[in-house]
């Protein structure tokens, strides 16, 4: 190449170049963002209009800037916010719970065949089986208070975790097993070396499948079974024909969720960039 060529930079370069200290490409919503917010927008306005169209009578029914409003001034109120935290940890500790007992159990029943076939069909039988059934049994042992949330939350979560985890671990490659114990790794380093690694997509998507159900468990228990909790106010606002407190309650519950698994999402993505990086 002679020296009067002028060297023309690839786009690679370029974006190599703007990746290092370039401008950055400002953020723009997909057509599934646009989507979804069109779709909720025209939910929205068609729900307002209805209910104030009388359609859909008020006794049962709140418009969405009422539920706001409400939403805006129950978090003012002191009861409710102390009903709303007491619903949050005795969820965070249901889940706690739930995803210790369940990825041990997984993880037994997954690399041991005795514990496989003699736990998997019940803990699965279990799993398929609705567990509102077992409500008055909860009560009944555990009373109103925390306990009976606690628990039946972290029964809820628990099932999900350990059959998940233990299809995990029993789709990590076996000729990874045999040649790490052919090169004399110990039990402890085989789990720790082949199996956790092999083994994290299916441990990630069980903690979230039992993220949701232990949400879901202390929530139903809370209508079930609460004397001053969150349910205790849904009850209450129900009987009093306040349906704007009542969606206001039910929507700070459904903004919660929506929260917890958009934190959870992007966890796991940061997780997928350090498993890429090193693995």
């Amino acid at each position: 190449m002679s020296t009067g060529e002028t060297v023309r930079p690839t786009a690679g370069a370029a974006a190599d170049r703007r990746g290092a200290g370039g401008p950055r490409a400002r953020w723009r919503p997909s057509g599934t963002v646009l989507g979804i917010a069109g779709v909720l927008a025209v939910w929205l306005v068609g729900w307002e209009l209805t209910v104030r169209a009388g359609v859909i009578s008020r006794t049962f029914a709140a418009t969405p800037t009422e539920v706001v409003r409400e939403m805006v001034g129950l978090a003012g109120d002191a009861g409710v916010r102390s009903a709303f935290a007491s619903a949050i940890g005795m969820f965070l500790v249901a889940f706690a719970i739930a995803a210790a007992a369940g990825v041990l159990a997984g993880a037994a029943m997954g690399l041991s065949k005795i514990a496989y076939r003699t736990f998997h069909p019940l803990v699965l039988g279990l799993f398929s089986t609705p567990k509102m059934i077992f409500i008055p049994i909860f009560i009944l042992i555990a009373g109103f208070g925390a306990t009976s949330k606690i628990s039946y939350g972290a029964v809820s979560g628990f099932f999900p975790v350990a059959v998940t985890v233990t299809a995990g671990v029993r789709m990590v490659d076996q000729r990874l097993l045999v040649a790490a114990r052919s090169m004399g790794a110990s039990r402890l380093q085989t789990l720790r070396g082949v199996v956790m690694p092999g083994s994290l997509p299916a441990v990630m998507a069980a903690l979230w499948y039992g993220m949701k159900h232990a949400l879901l468990g202390v929530l139903i228990m809370e209508l079930f079974a609460s004397q001053r909790g969150i349910g205790h106010y849904i009850d209450l606002y129900s009987s009093n024909f306040r349906p704007d407190r009542v969606f206001a309650l039910v929507f700070g519950l459904a903004l919660f969720a929506v929260l917890l698994g958009s934190l959870w999402r992007w966890q796991e993505k940061r997780l997928s960039r350090w498993k890429g990086n090193h693995g």
